[in-house]
């Protein structure tokens, strides 16, 4: 009984020793004496000191409702939670569409031109993008070869993930790229995208939303709206995936070739689409 008793606390003491850390972000109190993200009131203005900080050991990134002019590197066991007011102690208090939280990439590049990807989430695991609104980021780069940054994935860049990542609850609006994948491109791994909103997002190629290659893919209760391709799949072109789809609304989406609403090409067996 003593033994089995010693191994329970040692198990428990492990658990809350790897507990994420918070860090604050308000973009709202730049300027406060020695900010240093571990409370409100102390809360770094910019999303990229909050991710400097938490880049050794990880953590949970909590933003304040606000614009945020930022092209970000998310590296692993780093969260972003966007909907809070600034205020909250837990994250069920927050409420993502009262309290926007948006990431802007309209001049977040070199000399305030457009960000070529909002956000990269590069060969990371364990990260997450939930409750944001990202938006303005165009990728119009040379066609000059495969899955390049500068060319895909105007909102959100995203290769070589694994299980434990996912994207919910975000907005992404008015992104844009010269190859595929104008909100979200992702390739290689896995990805679960859940309750979130694609609208008037645009590629010349391939998937005026979302473009997913090599990827076992859950999408759950999205909705794409008004979203436009040149090419192949107005809003979704998923490539040599698997793609589990559930609950999703597809309205209004555009393209010149294949696909208004969804292209598939090449998927495997076990992809499954439900409504």
């Amino acid at each position: 009984m003593r033994y089995l008793l010693m191994v329970s606390c040692l198990i428990l003491t492990v658990r809350l020793s790897g507990a994420a850390e918070t860090w604050y972000v308000d973009e709202s109190v730049a300027g406060i004496p020695s900010p240093d993200g571990r409370a409100w009131a102390t809360a770094f203005s910019t999303i990229g000191e909050a991710i400097d900080a938490a880049t050794s050991d990880g953590g949970d990134i909590w933003i304040a409702a606000g614009v945020y002019e930022e092209a970000l590197v998310l590296p692993s066991d780093v969260r972003l939670f966007g909907g809070f007011t600034g205020s909250e102690t837990t994250l069920d208090q927050r409420d993502w569409t009262a309290n926007e939280t948006i990431l802007d990439g309209s001049h977040a590049g070199p000399d305030g031109s457009p960000a070529n990807n909002v956000v990269i989430m590069d060969s990371i695991q364990n990260t997450a993008l939930d409750g944001l609104t990202i938006t303005g980021g165009l990728a119009d780069g040379e066609l000059a070869g495969d899955q390049l940054p500068d060319q895909n994935g105007a909102g959100v860049f995203a290769r070589l993930l694994d299980e434990s990542s996912y994207i919910a609850r975000c907005v992404f609006r008015e992104n844009a790229c010269s190859n595929a994948g104008g909100a979200v491109y992702v390739t290689s791994g896995a990805l679960q995208i859940e309750e979130c909103v694609f609208q008037e997002n645009y590629s010349k190629f391939y998937g005026g939303a979302l473009y997913s290659e090599l990827v076992n893919l859950n999408l759950e209760d999205s909705t794409f709206i008004d979203n436009q391709s040149d090419n192949n799949g107005g809003a979704l072109n998923v490539q040599s995936s698997t793609l589990d789809m559930r609950s999703c609304n597809f309205i209004s989406n555009q393209s010149k070739k294949a696909g208004g609403a969804l292209e598939l090409n090449n998927y495997q067996e076990t992809t499954h689409i439900e409504d």
